[in-house]
């Protein structure tokens, strides 16, 4: 799907995924998109890396979620492979992570961006937003991570951690003539290195990525269902 040339988004899209976008959006991209979320209860799952320069800032208002421009640095032991990469072992109860949670499996992130509520979104009663992943108690998120070398948390400018890096959010679009009508659900990801070649076989990493695709299309009988192991993949 290109957005710069296709008027909108087809009508028939169960979901649109944006994984790691590499320049920032136009804002006429973002506004089919915002069309997609707002006025067809679209269902839509992003991961932006950090360092990118994203352009959904007002699409992720509208859904009460906040991707901010930092670099989660973890020095936590435990929370660390010998690669550098972050083994993450905190999980919200959530039915993505229900069977990462039930079965206690980690999973394997490259360095993320800090994705967390808005605190504005406590005024839209339709929303409901949850943070989804955290990093460890010896993590922080740095804000001058292009300048600082080494990094070192600053308290006056760093979010101390645990820092949230993944965010759920759904819309309620109530009720019509006795019907329940579906509403939007987004989820989004302060990285995308979970899910290439080389670490999406690790631990829980493709399992979580499932389990987002099935929330997202309310294939609620599926998400606890373990995925079956991969035999080969590009």
């Amino acid at each position: 799907l290109d957005l710069a040339i296709d008027a909108t988004v087809p009508e028939d899209a169960s979901l649109l995924i944006v994984p790691s976008p590499q320049a920032s959006l136009l804002p006429e991209e973002v506004e089919k998109l915002r069309r997609y979320m707002n006025d067809s209860n679209g269902r839509m799952i992003t991961l932006i890396d950090p360092a990118r320069r994203h352009g959904m800032d007002e699409l992720f208002f509208d859904w009460g979620v906040l991707v901010e421009d930092t670099a989660v640095i973890d020095t936590g032991t435990d929370f660390r492979a010998q690669g550098g990469d972050l083994i993450i072992r905190r999980f919200a109860e959530h039915p993505i992570t229900q069977l990462l949670i039930d079965y206690q499996i980690t999973t394997l992130f490259g360095q993320p961006r800090s994705v967390r509520v808005d605190p504005t979104s406590a005024n839209d009663s339709r929303l409901q937003v949850y943070q989804l992943i955290g990093t460890s108690d010896q993590s922080w998120a740095e804000r001058d991570y292009r300048t600082q070398n080494p990094a070192a948390f600053n308290p006056k400018r760093d979010q101390k951690g645990p820092v949230s890096i993944a965010t759920v959010s759904s819309r309620n679009s109530g009720t019509e003539l006795g019907i329940t009508i579906p509403g939007g659900r987004m989820v989004v990801f302060g990285n995308s290195d979970f899910i290439a070649n080389n670490r999406l076989r690790a631990f829980g990493n493709h399992t979580l990525l499932i389990n987002s695709i099935n929330w997202s299309l309310d294939r609620s009988s599926l998400l606890n269902i373990p995925t079956r192991r991969l035999e080969s993949y590009q």
